[in-house]
């Protein structure tokens, strides 16, 4: 074996040789090179996940304006209880708490002034509930709010200053179930993510409905259908070119088109179709180069057995291509779920109190989660800052169930020919 490697070196020059140990270099360089985006990226996600969850957890010094009590976790089953003991507190009697808590109107106006937050720690005490209230004459002040990981390094210099102003230290943690269920408000204790998290429901459940439909039915007519030409030629360059435009630019085409000349107003059906035409040339892609990985022994196959065009297209391409076809729509929903200039453009309420429903939801007005996100980092108050991380994780979090389950699909529905 030595003597045949020997031999095999020896036809290489002392050059060649040399040339030889330097691609090898080059192509280690390279190899090595080509990690660097992808640490980069990794690096990058654990600083946007750090930097949020620093200021999703902060250290609050409270001035207590309502009982100023604070309960016990473990003691407390549900908010009701909660606003009962808190209620209790106050000095109230059974009769007015019941009252209170079971008119409507009376019962809507005191949730709209008055939450419960789970905290992690307040004055020294884990696992501590306490209602937060805005109620003229009794409303809690914030005095300072610290990120999670500034305030435990100073921890000790907090309860100081908290003993000699009299003021509480509460860890509390902004993204909770409060913020899910609540709707917004100027007030950043009050502040909630539910009116943004159904608007981006309606907007992206229509965006689906919409896009996919168009997009799944051009990708076969210009697979299948289509003769070879110089229309076919054009749509396929225009289609690749209208891939890298600018969101901003589809913005403005859904102000004049949708919103001014259809007249559907700042409305659910005007930001659908606006992200709709945003992402469809993605889609149509994804799904033209879904359908071509499909073998055309496959189709030759079904035509043989007397199959006609639509019932191969039906029953034998699409179901092969699903897989492909998912996961470009998944990923680009991804994408339009992130998207903000677009929807500033066509009326999406940076503030809004208001949810989309009844009949006539698709002209109703309505926000999203980029839009509020961007709302609570344009508010001058810095406790919005704190707001909007919280926000922000709650957009990130569904980003990677929706690529999570794009993988899942693509896992599940991929077929190797």
């Amino acid at each position: 074996m030595n003597n045949k490697n020997i031999k095999t070196n020896s036809l290489f020059t002392a050059e060649e040789k040399a040339q030889l140990r330097h691609r090898k270099i080059r192509g280690e360089l390279l190899r090595y090179f080509s990690l660097i985006p992808v640490v980069l990226g990794f690096l990058l996600i654990v600083f946007v996940f750090y930097a949020n969850i620093n200021s999703s957890f902060v250290w609050q010094l409270v001035d207590r304006g309502g009982s100023g009590q604070v309960f016990n976790s473990s003691e407390i089953k549900n908010d009701e209880q909660a606003y009962r003991l808190e209620l209790n507190a106050r000095g109230m009697s059974k009769e007015d708490i019941d009252d209170i808590l079971t008119d409507p109107k009376k019962r809507r106006k005191f949730l709209l002034r008055n939450r419960v937050d789970q905290l992690l720690e307040a004055n020294g005490k884990n696992k501590q509930t306490v209602v937060y209230t805005i109620e003229r004459g009794m409303a809690d002040k914030i005095e300072e709010q610290v990120p999670y990981f500034a305030g435990l390094a100073n921890k000790t210099a907090l309860q100081l200053r908290a003993k000699e102003e009299g003021l509480d230290l509460f860890l509390n943690p902004l993204l909770d179930r409060a913020f899910i269920i609540r709707n917004n408000s100027s007030r950043p204790l009050m502040a909630g993510f539910r009116t943004a998290i159904i608007g981006t429901l309606w907007v992206i459940g229509l965006l689906i409905f919409i896009a996919s439909f168009v997009a799944v039915a051009t990708a076969i007519y210009l697979e299948e259908y289509a003769q070879k030409g110089i229309f076919s030629s054009l749509l396929e360059i225009n289609l690749r070119n209208l891939a890298g435009v600018p969101s901003i630019v589809y913005g403005i085409l859904g102000l004049y088109v949708f919103v001014r000349a259809a007249g559907f107003g700042d409305s659910v059906i005007a930001a659908s179709l606006t992200l709709s035409l945003l992402i469809l040339p993605v889609v149509v892609i994804a799904a033209r180069e879904a359908i071509r990985a499909v073998p055309d022994s496959l189709r030759q196959a079904s035509y043989g057995l007397g199959a006609t065009k639509w019932q191969t297209v039906s029953r034998v391409i699409l179901p092969n291509s699903i897989a492909g076809i998912v996961t470009g729509i998944v990923l680009a929903v991804a994408r339009a779920l992130g998207e903000t200039a677009p929807l500033l453009l066509v009326g999406g309420a940076g503030f809004i109190t208001t949810i989309p429903g009844g009949w006539d939801v698709l002209k109703d007005s309505f926000s999203v989660m980029p839009l509020q996100i961007y709302s609570y980092f344009a508010t001058p108050d810095q406790a919005f800052k704190e707001v909007a991380a919280a926000g922000i994780m709650v957009l990130l979090i569904i980003l990677i169930f929706i690529y999570l389950f794009a993988f899942i699909i693509r896992a599940q529905f991929s077929r190797k020919w």
